[in-house]
């Protein structure tokens, strides 16, 4: 028999793969993509630096494909694992009756708020101690920030679906058998921010990845995390939109502050903010 720190290292353990799983599946488009593209390339122009302008411009379909496969894969797994589960045993219960509540959007909404614009002064802040950190952040969004159908369908709604069923989804889940309140948002957190694979985003990515697990914690389901990376990701292409190249950092910090006060304020009125919701079985949703 198993003790119980053989099953909290086997779920550690579990969640790496489930990570790294994720990692490889982009890695693997990435690949098979760009050797189409260097097969199809005619010979006159098989160039070195031909060759990577012809893979980087791909690189929103990588990104689209690899998200779609992600987003179908882990939906799946989440579903047959645990939505199916508690179905079975009668224990389901659908997001919508979690959240239908006005109290509850108004707190998710300006928490996604809150820690959007303040990632962005930390990502500001890395850059101007390190630019080179923010040389490569350019060169990795290059292509997938422009706003086009491909690129908001994959990089908005893909990419939220995708995270938040193998995040706050499935490796919650795995530490909610093991571990308390704390290891479930921490660690999942950590890695999280393991498939940015940039200095900037990594750093930024704690904390957003700590609010992200702890909604997705508190409400026992994946929709509250889905929602906050959209609302953020949504929030970041209208700001780009609306103001280039971003609003005045003292406008931004005072709506950090704003919004920090109001999801303090609506997260005293949620039911469990006096209570621990914690070695939760099931997110039911």
């Amino acid at each position: 028999m198993e003790t119980k720190k053989e099953n909290k290292v086997k779920t550690v353990m579990e969640a790496v793969a489930i990570t790294l799983f994720y990692l490889l599946i982009q890695l693997a488009v990435s690949i098979i993509i760009s050797l189409v593209v260097s097969l199809t390339m005619s010979v006159d122009n098989m160039d070195k630096e031909a060759l990577l302008n012809s893979i980087n411009a791909m690189q929103p379909l990588m990104l689209f494909i690899s998200n779609l496969i992600c987003t179908v894969l882990f939906g799946i797994w989440y579903y047959l694992g645990y939505v199916r589960k508690d179905k079975l045993a009668g224990t389901y219960e659908p997001w919508h009756e979690k959240m239908c509540d006005a109290k509850v959007i108004a707190f998710i909404v300006f928490s996604s708020l809150a820690i959007g614009l303040f990632d962005r002064h930390i990502a500001d802040l890395i850059i101007m101690i390190s630019p080179d950190s923010g040389e490569l952040l350019s060169t990795i969004m290059l292509n997938v920030s422009e706003v086009t159908p491909m690129n908001i369908t994959s990089m908005v709604i893909l990419s939220a679906m995708a995270t938040a069923f193998a995040f706050p989804g499935i490796i919650m889940q795995k530490f909610k058998k093991s571990f308390g309140m704390a290891a479930c948002i921490i660690i999942p957190a950590i890695l999280f921010v393991v498939l940015m694979l940039n200095p900037v985003q990594t750093i930024y990515g704690i904390p957003f990845g700590l609010v992200m697990m702890f909604i997705s914690y508190k409400f026992n389901s994946v929709v509250p995390g889905m929602l906050v990376i959209l609302i953020n990701n949504i929030g970041a292409i209208l700001l780009n939109q609306i103001f280039s190249p971003g609003l005045p950092p003292v406008v931004s910090a005072c709506c950090v502050v704003i919004f920090l006060a109001l999801s303090i304020f609506m997260y005293r009125k949620m039911p469990f903010s006096s209570k621990d919701t914690k070695d939760i079985p099931s997110q039911n949703e």
